[in-house]
């Protein structure tokens, strides 16, 4: 493992960090932290579905996330998991074998509000941001990273507003409660944990939803490099099937096993998990590539990206294919058993 890759790894899976008590395990790493996002991997990684595959899976946590996507194309991550970036586009223009292979997340249509842009409450009741002024200027607060700037922009174009209109403040996820509620912030992009926090806490109203402004946009995929795409595609595909099976299992919704794993290898209780938004995840694995090829045409639009891409150069299907193939055929021997 480079220096990179070595900054720190943390093993999240039942399998120690230098190997698992089997020798002929083929050996995954995964960047990702035990977030609620991540709970596929982690049903995957708890029920044993990983092992059932042969395989010794072990999550990763660098000190940056930007160091995931060297450390994949260098091969000291097989697996990266994440939002589609530019930098990712970019590498695959310049010719880096990496491929999206599965979705981790998308906003579904009609589905709870796991991304919302919020505002402070008179804002949204007084008016002022359903029918704003040409001449106003609002202060947004959004997460860094062209994916959260691509849906702002989607979001300001709903409401007739310029990009021009709007000041860019970073302010931290756990300080935009006080920033919105001092009136030092007009609009906060939120995931669902701090979302939720802050609509109790009154400081906050939705003003637009993620699957509102990107009805079934991709938020988060599987990457693969070319550990997996090209020297153990085989691989590829065990990973593949264990994580379907994860997913599977994470649309089964708030049981009490998932419940159990997910308050274990996340540290979040029970009441949280229950009543927080669980982001949708697609049984088969497949991505919406319509918002894929939306975002690609906007970063080219603003100069982030040097090319388009054609949809072969960033999709592999054929990992989520056969896999849910080979989960039938597991399926029905079990059945006839």
């Amino acid at each position: 493992m480079s220096g990179r890759a070595a900054l720190c790894a943390v093993v999240l899976a039942a399998v120690s960090c230098a190997r698992g008590e089997r020798s002929d395990l083929v050996r995954i790493r995964v960047l990702g932290q035990p977030h609620l996002s991540m709970a596929p991997l982690l049903i995957a990684a708890e029920e044993g579905y990983f092992r059932d595959q042969g395989l010794d899976v072990e999550f990763i946590a660098l000190a940056s996330s930007r160091e995931g996507l060297p450390a994949l194309i260098q091969g000291d991550l097989e697996v990266l998991t994440g939002s589609i970036s530019p930098s990712f586009l970019n590498a695959v223009a310049q010719g880096a074998e990496l491929r999206i292979v599965a979705d981790k997340g998308h906003l579904a249509r009609g589905g709870c509000t796991y991304l919302g842009f919020l505002t402070r409450p008179e804002l949204l009741h007084g008016g002022e941001l359903r029918r704003p002024d040409r001449g106003a200027s609002w202060r947004f607060s959004f997460r860094r990273g062209a994916y959260y700037e691509f849906l702002t922009e989607r979001a300001l174009a709903s409401a007739g507003i310029e990009r021009s209109a709007i000041q860019v403040h970073r302010v931290s996820p756990e300080a935009e409660v006080q920033a919105l509620a001092q009136g030092r912030l007009d609009v906060a992009v939120a995931l669902s944990l701090y979302l939720e926090k802050m609509i109790a806490a009154g400081t906050a109203a939705v003003w637009r939803t993620g699957q509102s402004v990107l009805p079934d946009g991709q938020f988060s995929v599987l990457l693969y490099g070319p550990a997996l795409l090209a020297r153990d595609p085989e691989a590829g595909i065990r990973f593949m099937s264990a994580y379907l099976r994860g997913v599977r299992q994470y649309n089964r919704g708030r049981t009490q096993r998932n419940l159990e794993i997910l308050e274990k290898r996340t540290g979040l209780d029970r009441k949280t998990l229950a009543s927080t938004c669980w982001i949708a995840v697609r049984e088969d694995g497949l991505i919406d590539t319509a918002s894929v090829l939306e975002l690609q045409a906007w970063a080219v639009g603003k100069g982030i990206l040097s090319r388009s891409l054609e949809l072969e150069e960033l999709w592999e299907p054929r990992f989520v294919t056969d896999a849910v193939r080979r989960l039938e055929i597991e399926g029905g021997k079990a059945n006839v058993e």
